[in-house]
C-alpha cells in the first residue's frame, strides 16, 4: 500500500517508496513533440531509482558526502537521474544552465562552479565535448566529469549503500537567477524541501493521481522544486518539455498538457501573455484543456490583463475559469509561498500606490490593477519598513517578511548576506525571518505583491512600479514586442534638456522597449512620440528618454524574467544597441541608433528587398553604358579590370547593410533574406556578386567572436561603405591554418604582425583586414589569434599589398595579398580572446559557406535563363529545340538539379536561426553538395547551347562561357568541396550515433522549415563539431512516415511515396557506412569521401521532404505577413506544390546522383514544359520571371 506524503521526510526516502510499491508506473517523461506521443521518453519509477543509486555509487566511490556535483544536463530525463544520484549519494547537488550560450553566462556557470566548490560534474556523453572546452576555457581543472547516460562510465547501482542524511543537510545549491544582483547560492535542506512540497501539496490539493509537467527549465527553481520535485515526492508523473519548444512554439505547452493529461503546470506571467497573444486558431484545433486543474502563474509579477486575455483565449478549448492560480514564490524559501483560489484583483487609487498604499479607486479615478497571491497558510508573513523592522498595519505596502519550515538555511558561503537577509538581528521574535526585498501589503487577509525594492522607481519624489509603466505602454501600443525595461539613471548624465542646470541626485525615467514583427515597416518616430504621450496620460509623467529596440535585446533570467538592473547597466556602458532613439536618450548620454538623416537629408532608408535589389539589377543590365550590361561586364573580363561601377551601384542600393546584424544596427535578421539577396546579384553578375559580398566574409568573425565595441565600430564603418577582406591562406601553406606562418608578438598594448597573407580577395582594396597570426609558440590551435586591422593604424612602409594574381575564373576580381613588415595594432584589434582565433575561423566558415549556395543558385538561374532562352527560340525539325526529347529532358534534369540544391541551401540559411548547434554538418552539406550540383548542370547546359556557349560575340557577349568558367572557383571558396567533405567525416560518429537514436530537435527542425521571422541568430550556439548529429536526416523515418499517411488518404502522389521510401533505404545504407567508419589519426580511407557524398543527397532529399512536409502543414492557413511579402522569404509556389511537382523532380536528382536508374521522368519533363514559358519560371524562393 502506497505511504502518505507525510510519512517522507526526505525526497531520496519518497523516490525509493515508490520504486519499491510501483516501480513501473511513470517517473518522468521528456516530450520531444506533443503530437508525437511515441516520441517521448518515458523514465519508470524503477528504472529511475536504479539509475540514481548507479550514479550515487559512482560519486560515492570518488567523492566524500557533501560534496557539491555540478549538474549540467541538456532538457531530458537524464537531469532526474543526475540530481537524485546526488542526493542518494548524500552529496549536494548544484544545478546549472549548460554553459554554451553566451559568453557572459558561461562566465555565469563558471563562478557558479567556483563559488560552490564543486568536485565532480553530471552531464550526458553528447556534451563531454562542450563541458571539456567550457572547463579549459575557465580554467578549472578540479571537477571530474561523469556521463550519466554511459552505463561503462558507472558503478553497478547494487554497489550503492545509503548514508545517514539528516534533514538539515543541505540537499541543493539552488543559485539564483540574477534578475536584481549577483546570484547567490541558496542552501537548501532536505526538510525545506519536504515542508515546502507538503506546502503545496495542501495549497494546490494535489496527490499521486495529479500529473504535473511543464517547460521551465528544471535548474531553476520553479522548473526543480515547483514541478519535477513534487511529483516524485508524491509519486505521480513530470512531463517535461524544452523551454526552447515552448519559446519557438508556444503551442507545444498546451499540446503537452492536454495529451498528456497534466493538472498542475506553472510559469511566469509572460508565458501566458505569449500563448494569448501569438498562438493562432489553426493551432489549437482538437485541443482540449479540461483536464488542467491549477494554471499557477508566478515568479514575476502577475497582471490581471494577462490573466482574462488567456482566460478569455481558451475558455472555448475547457480551461476552467476557476484554473488560473496567480502565485507568489522565491528560491529563499525553497520555491512556493502562496496561490491565490482563482483570479482576484483589486483596482486600487494610483496616486495612493505611490504613495506606498493600497486603497480602492474611486470612480473615476486613475487606477492600477493589481493581483492577489492568496495568504500563505505554512509560513507566518510580516510587512515591515523597508530596510528596517517596524510592522506596517494592513493595506501600507513595505517589505514582505516570512519565515517557516521552508524558508532556506541561508547562502552558500556568504555570511555577510545571509546574515541581511536570512537572520536580521534587529527584528523580535524567536525565528530568524527572511526579508524577501520584495515589496507587498495585506488587505482583505489577502497578500499582494506590488514589486522588489531594488526596481522601485523614485522620480520627482514618486514611487513608480516598472512592470506596470511596461505593461501599460505594451496595452497601448500593440506595435511593441513582449519585453521591455523602464529604469531610471542620473539626469545629470548629459545636458539637461531644457538647457539649465541640472538637479543633482535626480533621477530621469528611461523606456527601452523590444518592437514585435515587422520593425522595419513602423514609424518608429511616431511610436516613441505615442509611448511618451501614453506615459503622460497614465502615469502623469514624462519619459525622459526612449529606445526602441530589436527582439530578443532584453536580457532576461532562466525563468523569463526581464532583467532590468541589467538593462540599466547596458544603457550606462553604452552598450545597448537600439533601431530607434529619440533626443532625450541621447541627451542623457545613451548608445547611438541607427544612424538617421540630418534635418533637409532624404526619409530615412528602408531595409532592401528581393524585389527592391532585382529592379536596381534590371535596370543596370538594360543600358549598355550600365555596369551590368553584359557587353559591359564583357569588356571588364577582357582587361581584368574590377567592377568598381557595380559595387558602388549595390553600395547605392543598401546591399552593405544587409551584411551588418540587426544586434549591431543593421538589417540582417534573416539569413535566408542574405541569402536571397545574394543570389539575386549572382544571377545577374556572379563577378559582381564575389567582388562585393567579401565584404560579409570578412565581417563574419568580429560578428561571431568580437567584443561588443568591437562590432559596434566594424558594423559602422561597413555600413558607411568600407571594404572589408579576410586573411587566412599563405603562399607556404594554402589553407593549412594550422601552419599558419604569420607572426603577432604583444609589446605593451601593442601587437607587431609579420608575414604574407596570399590569394586573398579585395586584398589590396580593402579598408579592413581580418587577419589570422600565430601567438604562439607551437603549432597547435590555441596558438593562433584573428586581428582585425584598421588600414589607417600601421605604418604604410609596414602594411603593402602584393600583385594581383592573374586568373582565368572570374578575372576582374581582387585576388592579390599583403606584406606585414612589423605592422603595429592595437590591443583591441584582437577578435575575441588571444589564443581563439582558430575556433572564431571555423564557426565562421559555417555561415560563409552557407552563403557560398546562393553565389551557385545564382549562377544556375542566370545559366537556365539562357539555356531556356536559347532552346525556346533555336527552330530544327520544325519545332523549338525545347520540345525536342532529349534537349527537354536535359532541361528538365537542370531545373530538378536548381530546386535540390535550392531546397539544401534554404535550409542551411534557416538553420543558422533554429539548429545553429548543427550548423558544422548542414554548411558543409550545402558548401559540397550545391557548387558541384551546379557545375555539373553547367556542364550538361553548355552542350545543350552548343557554340553558342562559348562564342565570345554571340548570345549575351559570351555570357555562358564566362559563367561557367566562373562558377569553378566557387568550390575552392571557404573549404574546397574534400575539406567539406573531410570535416564531414570526422563527424560521422555523431551523425552514426544520432540516426541510430532517432533524435531530433522537432522545436528546431519545424522552425528551420517554417516561414516567418526566425529566432536572432546567436553565434555563440555555432559548434565546431554536432554531437547530435543532424536532425533533418535523423528525422527523414518520421518525415517519410508522414508521406505514407498522406498518401493512403490520397494527399500524396504514388510517385513521391516511392521515392521518399528509396531515399530512406538509401540513407539506411548510407548511415550503416557511417557507423563502420573508425576514425584515426592519418588520413581516412578513400570509401569515406563518397559516403559523404552520398549521405549529402541524403541530407538534400531529406530537406525536400520536410518542405514538403511544411507545405501541408501551412495549406490553406500559411503562416505569413506582409513584412515576409515584402522580402521574398517566400513560400513554395502553387504550381510547383500541385502534384507534388517540385519535390518529386528535386528527389529524382538526389537519387540519381545515389545511383538510381531515371526514377521520375514525368515530373521532370513537366518542368521543362513548365519553365519554357518565362513568366512561369517559379523556383522555391526566387519567385516567377527571375530566371
Amino acid at each position: 500500500m502506497p505511504q502518505h506524503v507525510s510519512d517522507f521526510h526526505d525526497l531520496p526516502h519518497a523516490v525509493r517508496a515508490h520504486a519499491a510499491t510501483r516501480a513501473a508506473d511513470a517517473a518522468v517523461v521528456f516530450v520531444h513533440d506533443p503530437d508525437d506521443p511515441e516520441g517521448a521518453t518515458r523514465l519508470a519509477y524503477g528504472e529511475l531509482d536504479a539509475w540514481a543509486r548507479a550514479i550515487a555509487a559512482t560519486l560515492s566511490a570518488r567523492h566524500p558526502g557533501g560534496a557539491r556535483v555540478l549538474l549540467l544536463f541538456p532538457p531530458g530525463a537524464a537531469f532526474a537521474a543526475g540530481f537524485l544520484g546526488c542526493l542518494y549519494a548524500g552529496m549536494v547537488a548544484v544545478p546549472a544552465p549548460l554553459p554554451d550560450g553566451s559568453r557572459l553566462e558561461r562566465r555565469r556557470v563558471a563562478g557558479i562552479a567556483e563559488d560552490s566548490g564543486a568536485a565532480a560534474v553530471l552531464t550526458v556523453r553528447d556534451l563531454l565535448p562542450v563541458i571539456a572546452d567550457w572547463l579549459t576555457e575557465s580554467g578549472n581543472t578540479r571537477p571530474g566529469t561523469v556521463a550519466v547516460d554511459t552505463p561503462d562510465a558507472l558503478a553497478d547501482a547494487d554497489a550503492w549503500r545509503e548514508p545517514h542524511r539528516r534533514p538539515g543537510d543541505i540537499a541543493v545549491l539552488q543559485y539564483t537567477s540574477g534578475s536584481t544582483g549577483a546570484p547567490k547560492g541558496v542552501a537548501v535542506t532536505h526538510a525545506a524541501i519536504a515542508a515546502n512540497i507538503r506546502h503545496m501539496r495542501d495549497a494546490y490539493r494535489l496527490d499521486a493521481t495529479t500529473p504535473l509537467g511543464g517547460w521551465l527549465p528544471t535548474y531553476h527553481d520553479m522548473g526543480l522544486f515547483g514541478t519535477l520535485a513534487p511529483a516524485l515526492f508524491l509519486g505521480t508523473s513530470c512531463t517535461l518539455l524544452s523551454p526552447v519548444s515552448f519559446l519557438k512554439r508556444p503551442q507545444h505547452w498546451l499540446r503537452m498538457i492536454d495529451r498528456h493529461g497534466i493538472a498542475f503546470s506553472a510559469a511566469p506571467n509572460f508565458a501566458f501573455d505569449v500563448c494569448a497573444r501569438r498562438i493562432k486558431d489553426s493551432q489549437l484545433v482538437g485541443l482540449d484543456l479540461s483536464r488542467w486543474r491549477w494554471a499557477a502563474n508566478g515568479s514575476e509579477p502577475v497582471q490581471a490583463a494577462t490573466l482574462r486575455a488567456f482566460r478569455d483565449r481558451f475558455a472555448s478549448y475547457g480551461l476552467r475559469a476557476d484554473a488560473l492560480a496567480p502565485s507568489y514564490g522565491l528560491a529563499e524559501a525553497t520555491v512556493f509561498v502562496s496561490r491565490s483560489a482563482g483570479m482576484r484583483d483589486l483596482r486600487v487609487s494610483a496616486a495612493a500606490l505611490e504613495r506606498h498604499t493600497l486603497r480602492p479607486a474611486a470612480p473615476g479615478e486613475p487606477y492600477r490593477e493589481i493581483v492577489s497571491c492568496g495568504r500563505p497558510t505554512a509560513l507566518e508573513t510580516r510587512i515591515v519598513e523597508p530596510g528596517g523592522t517596524r510592522p506596517l498595519p494592513p493595506g501600507d505596502v513595505g517589505e514582505l517578511l516570512l519565515r517557516g519550515e521552508s524558508v532556506c538555511a541561508g547562502y552558500w558561503r556568504n555570511d555577510e548576506e545571509t546574515r541581511r537577509v536570512f537572520s536580521p538581528a534587529d527584528t523580535p521574535g524567536g525565528r530568524p525571518w527572511l526579508r524577501t526585498g520584495d515589496l507587498a501589503a495585506e488587505y482583505d487577509d489577502e497578500l499582494y505583491v506590488t514589486g522588489r525594492i531594488k526596481e522601485t522607481l523614485i522620480v520627482h519624489g514618486r514611487n513608480l512600479y516598472p512592470q506596470d509603466i511596461e505593461h501599460e505602454l505594451r496595452l497601448h501600443h500593440p506595435e511593441l514586442g513582449h519585453a521591455g525595461a523602464a529604469f531610471t539613471v542620473p539626469a545629470q548624465r548629459g545636458a539637461p534638456a531644457n538647457g539649465g542646470q541640472a538637479v543633482p541626485d535626480d533621477e530621469s525615467l528611461v523606456v527601452a522597449h523590444e518592437t514585435g514583427p515587422g520593425a522595419a515597416r513602423m514609424d518608429l518616430d511616431a511610436l516613441a512620440v505615442a509611448l511618451r504621450r501614453t506615459a503622460v496620460r497614465e502615469f502623469g509623467i514624462g519619459l525622459a528618454a526612449v529606445a526602441l529596440l530589436s527582439p530578443g535585446s532584453v536580457p532576461r533570467t532562466t525563468s523569463g524574467k526581464v532583467r532590468r538592473g541589467a538593462m540599466r547597466e547596458l544603457f550606462l556602458n553604452g552598450e545597448l544597441r537600439p533601431l530607434h532613439t529619440d533626443a532625450g536618450w541621447r541627451r542623457l548620454g545613451g548608445p547611438a541608433a541607427r544612424p538617421r538623416p540630418a534635418a533637409g537629408e532624404p526619409t530615412p532608408r528602408r531595409p532592401l528587398t528581393v524585389r527592391g535589389l532585382e529592379t536596381v539589377l534590371r535596370t543596370a543590365a538594360r543600358d549598355e553604358n550600365a555596369p551590368l550590361h553584359p557587353a559591359h561586364a564583357a569588356a571588364l573580363d577582357r582587361h581584368d579590370a574590377f567592377p568598381e561601377d557595380a559595387c558602388r551601384l549595390l553600395d547605392q542600393a543598401g546591399l552593405a547593410h544587409a551584411y551588418v546584424p540587426a544586434a549591431h544596427g543593421g538589417d540582417l535578421d534573416d539569413y535566408a533574406h542574405l541569402v536571397q539577396l545574394t543570389r539575386a546579384v549572382a544571377r545577374h553578375d556572379l563577378t559582381v556578386a564575389v567582388a562585393h559580398a567579401k565584404t560579409f566574409l570578412g565581417s563574419v568573425p568580429v560578428w561571431v567572436a568580437g567584443r561588443p565595441e568591437q562590432a559596434a565600430r566594424l558594423a559602422e564603418r561597413v555600413r558607411a561603405g568600407a571594404v572589408v577582406s579576410w586573411a587566412l591562406t599563405e603562399h607556404g601553406h594554402g589553407s593549412d591554418l594550422l601552419s599558419t606562418g604569420t607572426t603577432a608578438e604583444q609589446h605593451a598594448d601593442q601587437w607587431r604582425l609579420t608575414g604574407e597573407k596570399w590569394l586573398i580577395n579585395n586584398a589590396s582594396r580593402a579598408d579592413l583586414i581580418t587577419v589570422l597570426a600565430r601567438t604562439g609558440p607551437s603549432a597547435g590551435p590555441r596558438d593562433l589569434t584573428l586581428f582585425l586591422v584598421d588600414r589607417r593604424t600601421p605604418h604604410p612602409d609596414t602594411l603593402t599589398p602584393l600583385p594581383k594574381e592573374p586568373t582565368l575564373g572570374i578575372r576582374g576580381a581582387d585576388i592579390s595579398g599583403i606584406a606585414l613588415r612589423g605592422a603595429s595594432v592595437p590591443d583591441s584589434a584582437v577578435v575575441g580572446r588571444p589564443g581563439h582565433g582558430l575556433d572564431a575561423v571555423l564557426r565562421s566558415l559555417q555561415l560563409t559557406r552557407t552563403l557560398c549556395g546562393a553565389l551557385s543558385l545564382g549562377a544556375a538561374d542566370h545559366a537556365l535563363r539562357l539555356a531556356f532562352d536559347y532552346a525556346t527560340s533555336r527552330e530544327i525539325h520544325g519545332t523549338t529545340l525545347s520540345r525536342v526529347p532529349p534537349a527537354r529532358r536535359a532541361l528538365g534534369d537542370a531545373v530538378a538539379a536548381l530546386l535540390l540544391a535550392e531546397a539544401v541551401t534554404a535550409v542551411g540559411a534557416r538553420s543558422a536561426h533554429e539548429l545553429p548547434e548543427e550548423l558544422s554538418v548542414t554548411s558543409c552539406v550545402v558548401k559540397a553538395l550545391v557548387p558541384g550540383l551546379v557545375q555539373s548542370t553547367l556542364g550538361s547546359l553548355g552542350e545543350l547551347l552548343g557554340a553558342r556557349g562559348f562564342l565570345a560575340d554571340l548570345h549575351e557577349h559570351g555570357a555562358f562561357a564566362k559563367l561557367e568558367r566562373d562558377h569553378r572557383i566557387v568550390e575552392i571558396f571557404d573549404g574546397t568541396t574534400a575539406v567539406c567533405r573531410a570535416t564531414l567525416v570526422g563527424q560521422f560518429p555523431w551523425l552514426a550515433r544520432g540516426w541510430h537514436r532517432r533524435r531530433t530537435d522537432d522545436a528546431g527542425l519545424r522552425a528551420v522549415t517554417s516561414p516567418g521571422a526566425p529566432t536572432p541568430l546567436d553565434p555563440a550556439r555555432l559548434r565546431i563539431v554536432s554531437h547530435r548529429g543532424a536532425s533533418l536526416t535523423q528525422a527523414l523515418p518520421a518525415l517519410v512516415a508522414r508521406v505514407t499517411a498522406r498518401a493512403a488518404a490520397g494527399q500524396e502522389p504514388p510517385e513521391l511515396l516511392r521515392a521518399a521510401q528509396a531515399l530512406l533505404a538509401a540513407a539506411e545504407a548510407v548511415h550503416a557506412e557511417l557507423a563502420r567508419h573508425q576514425p584515426t589519426a592519418g588520413p581516412p580511407p578513400a570509401w569515406t569521401h563518397d559516403a559523404a557524398r552520398r549521405y549529402e543527397l541524403c541530407f538534400a532529399g531529406a530537406a525536400c521532404l520536410a518542405l514538403r512536409d511544411r507545405h501541408h502543414d501551412t495549406e490553406g492557413h500559411p503562416d505569413r505577413d506582409a513584412e515576409d511579402d515584402a522580402r521574398d522569404t517566400g513560400a513554395v509556389p502553387g504550381v510547383l506544390a500541385a502534384d507534388a511537382l517540385w519535390a518529386r523532380a528535386a528527389l529524382s536528382a538526389a537519387r540519381a546522383g545515389l545511383g538510381e536508374p531515371d526514377t521520375d521522368p514525368e515530373a521532370v519533363e513537366r518542368l521543362a514544359a513548365l519553365w519554357s514559358d518565362p513568366a512561369a519560371r517559379h523556383s522555391l524562393f526566387a519567385g516567377p520571371g527571375s530566371h
